[in-house]
């Protein structure tokens, strides 16, 4: 499988380092980056690994999320053989609000 990330999630990314560094230090911002480096490589192999998000899943497009580090979140749809991450979010400061993410 091959990891494809979007504008959105790419910025959602940077917010919540930038987040988790502000409120929590540089050794909690490592932690979620090597976080979300194991989870992207688990779901390499077990895609379906993370759990359904009924808020923001459609009848067309189902979107699954894993928490990556306390609360934060990764949201990501499996497509073929590409796992596409959409979005990336602390549930602290912001929560999915079932907008379209492409």
């Amino acid at each position: 499988m091959k990891i494809a990330r979007t504008p959105r999630a790419i910025d959602g990314f940077r917010e919540v380092s930038s987040y988790i560094a502000h409120n929590f230090g540089i050794k909690a911002l490592r932690e979620f980056q090597q976080r979300t480096k194991e989870w992207t490589s688990a779901l390499k192999k077990m895609p379906k690994l993370g759990s359904v998000d009924e808020e923001v899943s459609t009848e067309e497009r189902e979107y699954r999320s894993v928490v990556i580090y306390k609360r934060s979140v990764m949201e990501y749809r499996v497509i073929e053989d590409t796992i596409l991450i959409v979005d990336f979010y602390d549930t602290r400061r912001s929560v999915a609000t079932g907008q379209n993410y492409e």
